[in-house]
């Protein structure tokens, strides 16, 4: 028996359906394409909804196609994941969901819902929402924000938000403590925009600065009429009292991969990537460790500068400069920073503030009344053994070659973080220093730094042990014994 060659022949974007003037299948010209439907075994896909792994009805990339057709079965994405667990009364078990419902209702502070809206997820996603709302509000919850993602639509000219505003009134009438926070292009809370674009998202969220719209339906057909993607839609804000505070929570419901990751982080550590954080946010989170990734990208431009250092002044490095030398992209640069002057105040911060948290005074709740309380208060040892793990770094940033910033930043957060609390923590009264406060604490300060770069400039030739011990004996029993803080 010979064997015969077999084609499997896939047409790819053939959409096929009943007969309608735009759809080409129908228009009985295409008479080769019916020639080999009649003769040879022919079926079709459903490229769209459950068939695969989607809502109803929902529309679906070329990609989710292919995905499917490789597998062999139909691959349910996280929408229909999300519809079963709901379904079968499972979602609201989920680890994550509770920890932020506890968080909220020790804190009495405010949930922040988020979530996408677009043809991709038909209705499923505010159905979510309502859900959502409705498990909130029967436990207790009084506060109940929502923020509105809008483009969830291939990157298409469609227009979907009109379709679901009614389901938005809806929630907005049956439950009175609910308020919407705002609405915004989903370009930006996707990791792949860059910190830049996450960045002012951020500042509209919690900073409350943007544009203020009550009539939402009006501020979304105006980028309409501007011919806008709604992706790209401009965050705008909704209500004033809804805006992200210290203590709130916030839960995403994430259907993608490439969203949210960075605007949390913003959120949980917003000085890493400011250089001010007026809103005094600081969100709890189940888990704010850093992607493993994004750390090494940081600590390959942290060593690359560097080595930069060596051969030139600070302000002559340049993005190019520092990206050659770390072997990476400048797009990767500025998938993290906006420009050296944010890289190099961010490194700086990074740095600075894990020392200080190796360092800094650990569980004052009295008075310090001798050197063994003092010492085991404040690690000297950590102090010395982390700089000198990123010697050439600190020498480097101290120098005349290094950022300006550096110096005054370290200088600011010892003070604050370490030798403010310290200080308060020994005195008995007002009157028992002889000399000012800040003055004190200043003079300890630059001493400390210049024992430092002493230490680093002749090669760090004692242990870090050594110096420790070294500089405890100096600050305990000498400046601070002199300037009458006598302590057994």
């Amino acid at each position: 028996m010979s064997k015969k060659p077999f084609v499997v022949c896939l047409l790819n974007g053939m959409g096929i359906e009943d007969a309608k003037s735009y759809n080409i299948y129908s228009s009985e010209v295409m008479p080769t394409l019916d020639q080999f439907t009649n003769r040879y075994l022919f079926s079709t896909l459903n490229s769209s909804g459950k068939g695969v792994g989607l809502s109803e009805n929902a529309s679906a990339t070329r990609e989710l196609g292919y995905l499917n057709i490789g597998a062999g079965t139909i691959v349910k994405q996280s929408i229909q994941i999300v519809n079963e667990k709901i379904e079968n009364n499972i979602f609201f078990e989920n680890e994550a969901l509770q920890y932020v419902i506890d968080h909220v209702r020790k804190n009495n502070s405010t949930i922040h819902l988020i979530t996408l809206i677009g043809h991709k997820y038909g209705e499923d996603s505010m159905v979510h929402l309502r859900k959502m709302v409705e498990y909130c509000d029967k436990i207790g919850i009084k506060n109940i924000c929502l923020h509105l993602y809008l483009g969830a639509n291939n990157n298409s000219l469609d227009k979907s938000f009109p379709k679901y505003t009614s389901m938005v009134h809806r929630i907005l009438n049956l439950y009175p403590n609910v308020k919407l926070s705002i609405i915004s292009g989903i370009k930006h809370l996707k990791d792949s925009s860059g910190i830049v674009v996450t960045k002012e998202l951020y500042k509209v969220t919690v900073g409350g600065i943007g544009e203020h719209w009550i009539n939402y339906n009006e501020a979304v057909d105006s980028n309409y009429k501007r011919k806008n993607l709604e992706e790209n839609i401009v965050p705008f804000i909704v209500h004033d009292n809804a805006l992200i505070k210290n203590t709130d929570g916030v839960f995403i419901f994430n259907y993608e991969n490439d969203l949210g990751s960075v605007y949390t982080d913003l959120l949980v550590q917003p000085s890493k990537y400011m250089y001010t954080n007026n809103t005094g946010i600081n969100i709890m989170s189940k888990d704010t460790k850093i992607d493993p990734r994004i750390k090494r990208t940081k600590r390959f431009l942290i060593d690359a500068l560097t080595e930069l250092l060596k051969e030139k002044d600070i302000n002559s490095i340049t993005v190019q400069d520092l990206t050659k030398k770390a072997d990476l992209t400048r797009g990767t640069f500025y998938l993290h920073y906006a420009d050296m002057d944010e890289f190099l105040y961010n490194s700086m911060y990074d740095i600075l503030n894990e020392l200080v948290e190796l360092v800094k005074p650990k569980h004052i709740t009295k008075k310090i009344t001798n050197i063994n309380e003092l010492n085991s208060s404040i690690s000297f040892l950590n102090l010395f053994e982390y700089i000198g793990k990123n010697s050439e770094y600190f020498k480097l940033m101290l120098s005349e070659k290094g950022y300006s910033k550096f110096r005054s930043h370290l200088e600011n957060l010892i003070k604050d973080k370490i030798y403010d609390n310290l200080v308060t923590s020994i005195i008995e009264n007002e009157n028992q220093l002889s000399v000012e406060q800040n003055i004190l604490i200043s003079y300890i300060i630059s001493a400390h730094i210049g024992v430092i770069y002493n230490w680093l400039e002749k090669g760090m030739k004692y242990s870090p042990q050594y110096m420790a011990s070294q500089l405890t004996q100096l600050t305990f029993e000498g400046v601070l014994n002199a300037a009458g803080l006598k302590l057994k």
